[in-house]
């Protein structure tokens, strides 16, 4: 891959034939960093675009008070915002079942280097291990679904989860809060007064959602989920186990079965309403109408231009500064 570097004053008119380009593709900056291009690729991403993006950098050749006070510092140009206990960087998706979330937060989580915690996953963590916890969760499902589990019981995990140390630079949240009480807990608890926190709402409709989760599935040995996009040498097995020379198979989500779905989509459409207005009590709520026509790489492409207006206005804060952890 071949980058040469000139400086353009004026927009140029680029006309492509389509005939010749057919198997080309545009894709955003966001989605360029997660290409797996050669060693040196984020120095001429710096190089280029350094001072249009907020991305992570390498605490280790930072200064010594970033390094000593920071457990995240994103750069922009000549620019750095610094996360640490005091302000984590966090994200909030917002959505039902299948709206993309889990995808979204796989790739938010490589840019920013932050971890992705799924209420539905630590779920299925609970039953996979056979935890006393699990077989609540599981007897409880089988006994009031789809009534969702009182809400003590998804606070407690997500609160315990937070509290680990991976946390401390921040974090992305998929699927909850799901009902307004745990949004409530969520901006009045869960985050700290400083925390710097972009709810995103994923709005996908049901008739979309219909066509997605179906095509759904999961390894019932660790957990991993493939969707349909997904590209894959082992069609029909789980990849990640299959790497580690276990050919296991992919099995549909029991959640994702017809009836399940229906009501999944109830239960979210009651609570929906309540969740965003208990959230913008906090902060704003931005949404964003998806469809199936809109590839992973371009949500990436909406979701990631929303945030980086979110931290160019945190930058402008003049009380923004560096605060030393606890």
């Amino acid at each position: 891959m071949h980058i040469y570097y000139a400086e353009i004053k004026e927009r140029p008119i680029i006309l492509l034939d389509p005939k010749e380009h057919s198997e080309y593709e545009w894709i955003s900056l966001y989605a360029f960093k997660l290409m797996p291009l050669l060693k040196s690729q984020d120095e001429v991403f710096d190089i280029l675009y350094g001072d249009r993006i907020w991305q992570k950098i390498n605490l280790v050749t930072s200064g010594q008070q970033v390094q000593d006070l920071a457990t995240l510092a994103l750069c922009k140009g000549n620019r750095t915002l610094i996360f640490n206990n005091e302000r984590r960087f966090s994200l909030n998706l917002i959505g039902t079942s299948g709206s993309g979330k889990g995808t979204q937060g796989e790739m938010l989580s490589k840019l920013f280097g932050i971890p992705t915690i799924s209420i539905g996953d630590l779920f299925r963590d609970e039953f996979r291990t056979k935890s006393k916890l699990g077989w609540i969760i599981q007897n409880y499902d089988e006994h009031y679904y789809p009534d969702y589990l009182p809400d003590e019981v998804p606070i407690g995990m997500i609160a315990k989860r937070l509290a680990e140390e991976d946390c401390n630079q921040g974090f992305i949240l998929d699927g909850f809060p799901r009902t307004e009480k745990q949004a409530d807990i969520m901006r009045n608890v869960l985050l700290k007064t400083n925390d710097f926190h972009v709810p995103l709402f994923m709005n996908v409709s049901e008739t979309d959602i219909w066509e997605r989760l179906p095509g759904r599935s999961i390894c019932s040995n660790c957990g991993h989920q493939v969707r349909q996009f997904d590209e894959t040498l082992w069609p029909g097995y789980c990849p990640i186990d299959a790497n580690k020379g276990k050919m296991i198979k992919l099995e549909q989500r029991s959640e994702d079965m017809d009836r399940k779905i229906e009501r999944r989509l109830k239960m979210f459409r009651e609570n929906k309403d309540e969740i965003i207005s208990t959230m913008n009590l906090r902060d704003p709520v931005q949404t964003f109408n998806l469809n199936n026509t809109i590839s992973p790489r371009e949500v990436l492409h909406q979701l990631c231009d929303h945030i980086q207006i979110c931290l160019d206005q945190l930058d402008q804060q003049k009380n923004f500064k560096i605060t030393p952890s606890e």
